[in-house]
């Protein structure tokens, strides 16, 4: 896939202690990335920004030839996108990725992409069904065109169909709580 999103709604997460905070990023961090965690004024933000990036980066580069469980310990984070100002260039598993977090209203927002600029939706969350006709209502407007539909390819990555162009677009999507996110 070429773009992965996740959202984490903050006020959805449970609140964690100190010690519960330190054996959670104990089991999907690395020690570099725990020990800049557990540093940090508000250790869990950035706990589940550094989460919420691990499932972009799984979403992006997910090979559905050669599935693999994702494991978040296993996808390390550059602690130098935390003092970077906009979107990050890092590489992953040797293939160049762009990285970019976005808070908004009490919700984290994750994206890595091979494409510099990605756009992306927040939207309200109250079932799939809504969320799909959401999305492809936006698409269609977003892309000119009169009608797509959401669909999932034969690896099971979704994307938007495009009737008229027969031609499968892939985006990302999550949601967490209150939210939903998708990216294109």
């Amino acid at each position: 896939m070429s773009i992965g999103i996740d959202i984490v709604d903050l006020a959805a997460v449970p609140a964690m202690d100190a010690q519960r905070t330190r054996r959670y990023c104990e089991k999907v961090c690395s020690a570099e990335e725990a020990e800049f965690i557990l540093a940090a004024e508000d250790s869990q933000k950035v706990l589940w920004q550094f989460w919420a990036l691990k499932e972009a980066i799984y979403k992006c580069t997910f090979d559905p030839h050669q599935p693999k469980a994702f494991c978040a310990r296993e996808i390390n984070i550059p602690i130098a996108f935390f003092s970077a100002k906009g979107g990050f260039e890092c590489y992953f598993e040797n293939a160049p990725l762009y990285l970019d977090l976005l808070q908004q209203d009490n919700a984290i927002i994750a994206s890595a992409s091979i494409r510099r600029e990605v756009e992306f939706y927040r939207v309200p969350y109250q079932n799939r069904d809504l969320l799909y006709k959401t999305i492809t209502k936006k698409a269609a407007t977003k892309l000119g065109l009169p009608r797509v539909a959401l669909q999932h390819n034969e690896q099971g990555q979704p994307g938007l169909w495009v009737p008229d162009l027969e031609e499968h677009i892939p985006i990302s999507m999550a949601h967490h709580g209150r939210f939903a996110v998708w990216g294109i």
